[in-house]
């Protein structure tokens, strides 16, 4: 934060204080929101799916493929607002210069013309990084790198230390409203015992 208060807008001009604020807000909703949504989402696919868990936790290289997968299917961020930049035609279409667009990542990520059987969680799936979970081009999540990181870190300390997760019974699985995130309200999981390695 205190270097936001001395950079520059090119070499024009400082920061201004709601450019300041809304920067902090960005960092704040993508580095601890949108990752948190992405971590709950990824356990209740890990344990609703038959066969994932075990076959994760005999083979933590599946890690890194189950988290691409799980931000495909539950992408925390399912999409944002655009404006036309010119006259266009989308399917169809007309959207005249200035039209707000909602661009559907969420959507994109289903895509089976993209993503076979796009329903499915596919540990072998070789494009499964072509997910549209960070956005792409200048648009792009500057913390996809991190995110990524600390689901994997996450998701093996998990599955390192407790033995036996499953799903509660206590679960609804209801989401929070909303068009922009998407996210469980609540994920209750439980388990067996710490790993005795653990002490």
């Amino acid at each position: 934060m205190s270097s936001l208060t001395v950079a520059r807008y090119g070499d024009e001009r400082p920061l201004t204080d709601p450019e300041i604020i809304s920067i902090i807000d960005h960092l704040y909703i993508g580095g601890n929101e949108t990752t948190t949504f992405a971590l709950t989402s990824a356990l209740w696919i890990l344990l609703r799916e038959p066969g994932l868990y075990e076959q994760v936790l005999d083979d933590r290289s599946l890690v890194e493929p189950f988290v691409e997968e799980a931000l495909r299917l539950e992408s925390p961020t399912q999409g944002l607002y655009r404006r036309d930049a010119r006259d266009t035609e989308l399917a169809g279409v007309a959207l005249p210069a200035g039209s707000m667009v909602h661009i559907r990542y969420a959507a994109a990520n289903r895509d089976p013309a993209m993503f076979p059987h796009p329903d499915r969680v596919d540990l072998q799936r070789t494009n499964t990084r072509r997910h549209m979970a960070f956005s792409l081009g200048e648009h792009h999540c500057p913390g996809e790198g991190l995110s990524r990181l600390e689901q994997r870190m996450a998701l093996t300390s998990v599955l390192d230390r407790l033995a036996g997760l499953r799903l509660a019974d206590s679960n609804d699985f209801a989401h929070e409203p909303g068009f922009v995130l998407r996210a469980l309200t609540r994920l209750d999981i439980e388990w067996d015992q710490p790993s005795p390695a653990l002490g």
